[in-house]
């Protein structure tokens, strides 16, 4: 059985662990919960840190289609060579040529952590 970390139990009339102030629900769910304050393992609450999570977005430009048969009209999309890498804490590369991308993409995964893992594509 893997090593886990053990909390102290909320005190009475309060909802969150007085170890690392989270509330029991939002634990890891293979963490325990004690009573008895010489048995926590908690090392209390962790610093905060940005968030990174990279998204890829192709530029795209549209146009009404011809009509079909039944009278309906559908848009035509075709890519510009232009893509935005964008990561939730706010870094932005603004348009970019799509040759420029894997660069990029290097440069941010050096200064954004794993992005290969979290990487989502939104270039269809």
């Amino acid at each position: 059985m893997p090593i886990t970390t053990v909390h102290e139990c909320p005190p009475a009339g309060s909802g969150l662990t007085p170890c690392c102030g989270r509330p029991p629900f939002e634990l890891p769910h293979s963490d325990r919960m004690t009573s008895e304050s010489e048995d926590v393992t908690c090392a209390g609450a962790a610093p905060w840190t940005l968030d990174h999570q990279v998204h890829l977005f192709a530029q795209t430009e549209s146009r009404p289609g011809t009509l079909t048969d039944e009278g309906e009209q559908w848009m035509e999309r075709q890519p510009t060579g232009k893509v935005m890498v964008v990561c939730q804490c706010g870094y932005n590369s603004g348009l970019i040529d799509r040759a420029e991308l894997r660069r990029t993409v290097s440069e941010l995964q050096h200064e954004h952590g794993p992005a290969g893992e979290q990487t989502s594509r939104s270039d269809t």
